[in-house]
């Protein structure tokens, strides 16, 4: 509605404010007299005496015309369409207005707030920062704590007594803000990322930090071996004692070619002679977690008490070592969480030099309960099946998988039935007539799958689960047309009788077939095998699921299920 809808006239629009105003000053005088204006029969009574005297204020004997009753009920109509505009009006006024003072009131909110929580929110808020993974120039990032100083003095005194938020460092700071960062954290977290040039990399900068024995936290993050190597050099100069703060460390390499200079060092996942012999002597007492990206060390390192490692290998043609593997695994033997992700084309080299067959039958983790694993592309079954001979899978207790295939899918499928045997090796091989899997992971009690571009089979699918047979808590992330079925012979070779809970995410579900179609999880709550069954949970990321597969699965489940809609995390 617009004011040009009311009445073009201006003295009936004046008209009809005096009208308004007259009935909202006569609701005021019935207000001081104690009159109550809820809807009791004689309140409307008089409620239509102040809109409307001339209908209910007229003398006996008289009546109102037709034409007199059509020109009030006109004139109540005006009134009202201004009243709309005028409510219209304020409502607009009310959300500019919250618009243009909401920073003032969180922040007048915020200055009620003690400094102790304060503090906390601050550190929330520092939470939130991310140093870009390609931070080659100096640019001031989303959050930092120079934001929070600058709001206003009170902001800048709790901020700068809170070393927390000082603590991620990165060496492309200008080096006023080093330095300031260096003077309110004593316990940085240093990142190191790659240059775009091999002639400037920062190295200057070392000197201006928290000298190393004092980092809480390192990352090491370099274009190629020689780029690595004018940091390692500089790092000589500045190390002379124990890392005594260290807790986590992480070094990846790009395996980059650098066409603007020669290449000192051959592209390659292990570390020159000259870097390993510099890394190995670093002693790191509290180092906790360790991530490795490209750049597996071939000598032990002083990391006894290293719980969490991570390593990532991708887009490599070498031959993986196996024993240098071992080496490293064997020199952190505290290792609780073991992540590995692998996208590479060739297998594990198990020969040593004298071409004598490596023993690769032992495992090297006595400690490891959990393990996460990705599989991507190209990676043979070899790898996999050397990999898991150095892993106890009786300790397991939490296993997280996930396969991503090829797009188109060419092969794929081939790939998935090779890696989840190299995984989970069964009695017979003939397509049609699969042993049951062997338990090979009989104490995992919580699992995730996630599968990107692999549909899978019903056989591979039970390969799987009957692997594990005390799983309590499951977590898949499937694409739209899954093969997986739960069908009642997998409960009867002894899959899903302790589980607990089913949580899915379909991923791109079309609006005909999806995974959730009819009879699939049937098992789970037909018969009285799943006992400790209590919930499904279905995570739907697309509006174009059918109604009639969550209907289906809310009738059959019950409270059992919980359906939530959310966006997509893939």
């Amino acid at each position: 509605m617009s004011w040009r809808k009311l009445d073009n006239n201006k003295e009936e629009r004046c008209h009809s404010f005096d009208y308004i105003l007259n009935g909202v000053q006569a609701l005021k005088n019935s207000c001081l007299e104690g009159q109550r204006l809820d809807k009791r029969r004689e309140v409307k009574h008089v409620m239509k005496g102040i809109w409307c005297p001339e209908l209910y204020r007229s003398s006996e004997g008289e009546a109102t015309d037709a034409d007199g009753a059509k020109s009030i009920l006109r004139r109540m109509k005006n009134a009202k369409n201004l009243l709309y505009l005028l409510l219209e009006s304020l409502e607009d006024t009310i959300d500019a207005v919250s618009q243009d003072t909401i920073e003032k009131c969180r922040a007048a909110g915020l200055a009620l707030l003690p400094d102790d929580v304060l503090a906390h929110i601050f550190d929330m808020y520092m939470g939130m920062s991310v140093i870009p993974e390609f931070y080659d120039k100096y640019v001031p990032l989303d959050c930092s704590p120079q934001i929070l100083t600058s709001v206003c003095r009170r902001f800048r005194e709790i901020a700068s007594r809170l070393p927390s938020l000082w603590r991620h460092v990165s060496l492309n700071f200008p080096k006023t803000v080093l330095l300031q960062h260096s003077e309110r954290c004593t316990k940085p977290i240093i990142h190191i990322y790659p240059a775009s040039d091999a002639t400037f990399t920062y190295t200057s900068m070392l000197d201006v930090v928290q000298p190393p024995h004092q980092w809480r936290g390192l990352r090491l993050h370099f274009f190629n071996e020689d780029h690595g190597d004018q940091y390692f050099e500089h790092l000589k100069q500045l190390i002379h004692s124990p890392f005594n703060s260290l807790e986590y460390l992480f070094i990846g390499n790009d395996l980059m070619e650098d066409e603007t200079v020669e290449q000192q060092f051959p592209i390659s996942i292990f570390p020159h002679q000259t870097h390993m012999d510099f890394l190995s002597s670093w002693h790191m007492p509290k180092l906790a977690h360790l991530e490795l990206h490209n750049f597996i060390p071939y000598e032990r390192l002083r990391c006894e008490n290293v719980t969490r490692l991570s390593i990532r290998l991708s887009y490599t043609d070498e031959r993986l070592d196996v024993g240098k593997l071992r080496n490293l695994f064997e020199s952190m033997p505290k290792i609780q969480s073991l992540s590995v992700t692998l996208n590479v084309e060739d297998p594990f080299n198990l020969f040593v030099p004298d071409d004598t067959s490596y023993d690769n039958t032992r495992p090297a983790l006595p400690s490891l309960t959990h393990l996460d694993l990705k599989i991507e592309d190209v990676t043979p079954d070899d790898t996999i099946t050397h990999l898991m001979a150095l892993i106890d899978t009786q300790k397991v207790a939490r296993l997280s998988l996930s396969f991503k295939g090829n797009e188109p899918p060419d092969g794929t499928e081939l790939k998935f039935k090779k890696w989840i045997n190299a995984l989970s090796p069964h009695r017979t091989l003939e397509p049609y007539s699969m042993g049951e899997a062997l338990p090979t992971f009989a104490n995992v009690e919580e699992f995730s799958l996630k599968t990107d571009n692999i549909r899978g089979s019903y056989w591979l699918f039970k390969q799987i689960f009957t692997s594990m047979p005390n799983v309590r808590d499951v977590s898949l992330t499937i694409p739209h047309n899954s093969h997986i079925h739960i069908a009642g012979s997998w409960i009867y070779s002894g899959a899903f009788c302790r589980l607990r809970s089913l949580r899915i995410e379909v991923m791109q579900i079309p609006p005909v077939h999806s995974s959730l179609s009819p009879g699939r999880f049937d098992a789970l709550y037909k018969g009285n095998k799943c006992k400790e069954f209590k919930l499904l949970e279905v995570r739907n990321p697309s509006i174009s699921v059918s109604t009639l597969e969550k209907e289906r699965l809310r009738s059959a489940l019950g409270e059992k299920l919980q359906w939530i809609d959310c966006p997509p995390t893939w």
